[in-house]
């Protein structure tokens, strides 16, 4: 469930309202959950990750994507233990002890040694 602030759909029930009491977010068996200033993660117990919210810095780990108010699958190569987000990036843990990131990157956020760019890195890359 999620409340709050529902501008970019970053509720994840479809739709971009303001919700003072919890809606459902239509995913099951979730095992981790991250929510961000404009977007929101979940882990489900099979190890699939899903974003939502707004993604102008990539953060839903999608190149083709807009904005999304319904949870959108991280294509990631493993399964997923847990997930983090913050400020315009997200990262997954997976079951194989490898992190990886996506979204903004100007400060390093990525973690992945590569150049801070002002470029968004649109999908899952992993960080040593």
């Amino acid at each position: 469930y999620c409340w709050g602030e529902g501008r970019f759909g970053k509720l994840g029930n479809g739709t971009t309202d303001n919700r003072p009491a919890p809606v459902k977010v239509p995913l099951t068996s979730v095992s981790s959950v991250a929510a961000s200033y404009d977007n929101s993660c979940a882990v489900t117990a099979d190890g699939a990750a899903y974003c939502w919210g707004a993604n102008g810095s990539g953060q839903l780990g999608d190149a083709a994507l807009p904005e999304q108010p319904m949870p959108t699958r991280v294509r990631l190569p493993g399964g997923a233990l847990e997930i983090g987000a913050a400020l315009q990036h997200a990262c997954a843990r997976l079951a194989s002890g490898s992190l990886w990131c996506w979204g903004a990157n100007n400060f390093y956020q990525l973690g992945n040694t590569q150049t801070a760019t002002q470029a968004p890195v649109r999908t899952p890359v992993t960080c040593p």
